[in-house]
């Protein structure tokens, strides 16, 4: 008997559109499955990083090797108001 002569080919006794439909769900509910695994991972990773830059900063806090503030642009503050002017 030909497999490409048969009127309906089949696997396990079932037409191929059903398996193909059964395997592309089951990978799809696999997807979605993954990337909540992964949005949960990234969530306690920025839970954990976010707990060890506290400890940093209390540790920072603490030392007394204290560095001098710096301004957040690199401009002086001063520098930045009488430009405004």
């Amino acid at each position: 008997m030909n497999f490409l002569a048969q009127e309906g080919p089949t696997i396990f006794g079932l037409p191929n559109q059903l398996v193909v439909a059964a395997v592309l769900g089951g990978l799809a509910i696999l997807a979605c499955l993954s990337a909540y695994a992964a949005q949960r991972w990234a969530h306690q990773c920025y839970l954990e990083l976010k707990k060890m830059n506290e400890t940093l900063g209390e540790l920072k806090s603490d030392s007394p090797f204290k560095a001098t503030e710096r301004p957040s642009s690199y401009l002086d503050s001063h520098e930045s108001e009488e430009r405004a002017d």
